[in-house]
């Protein structure tokens, strides 16, 4: 054999000993009393687990984690879940904020329309509530008279009758119920004079925009 050939077996040798060296694993792990194994082969039970491949020198080449269970999947697909409804949902509030967008400024033509708008609202509201006030003001009239009447036939000695003891009863519920409808008007109209001024504030920030484009 010529030296040549000689060496370059040499070579060969050495090559394929240093990619067999190099291509060693070692595995480690740490059992559940808290041991800690090293073996260039993972029992089958451990493949789930967490554990670390080391190379031919010691150190940690990969850190592969343990197998996720059945919970914690189901729990992972319900955060996707949740994040895609998320995603779906604020799809519909810019969907829906679009629409808002389209009907305020077909409905108003400037904003001298909307403060007709909203003041049109508020006098039909006050226009109902003064009707109800008069309704109690009769009604409260009603119920005195009845209770003086009542008080008259107590102090003769005489027991009052169901109808009366009924109508004041009746009455006074009226009265409460009608004062209850009035109180909620007037929320109403807070409701009412606080969608105007958003609506307004919108308004005047879609005309401003629009403006901008037409000048562009």
């Amino acid at each position: 054999m010529s030296i040549r050939l000689a060496l370059l077996c040499a070579a060969l040798v050495l090559a394929f000993t240093q990619v067999s060296a190099e291509g060693q694993k070692l595995y480690k792990w740490v059992d559940e009393d808290g041991n800690v194994h090293y073996s260039d082969t993972l029992p089958p039970h451990l493949v789930t687990q967490e554990h670390k491949i080391l190379n031919e020198r010691g150190i940690t080449v990969d850190t592969i984690g343990r197998a996720k269970t059945a919970e914690e999947f189901a729990a992972e697909r319900e955060a996707v879940r949740q994040l895609e409804q998320q995603v779906r949902d604020e799809e519909l509030v810019k969907a829906d904020k679009a629409r808002r967008d389209r009907i305020l400024l077909s409905i108003y033509a400037n904003e001298e329309d909307l403060f007709r708008s909203k003041d049109h609202k508020l006098s039909a509201i006050d226009s109902t509530i003064d009707v109800t006030r008069s309704n109690i003001r009769t009604q409260e009239v009603s119920l005195e008279n009845f209770m003086k009447e009542a008080a008259n036939i107590e102090r003769r000695g005489e027991v009052v009758s169901p109808r009366i003891e009924l109508a004041i009863e009746n009455l006074r519920t009226q009265i409460t119920e009608n004062q209850a409808f009035i109180d909620r008007k007037g929320d109403e109209k807070d409701d009412i004079s606080a969608n105007y001024e958003m609506d307004l504030e919108r308004f005047r920030q879609l005309t401003s925009e629009r403006g901008q484009r037409a000048l562009n």
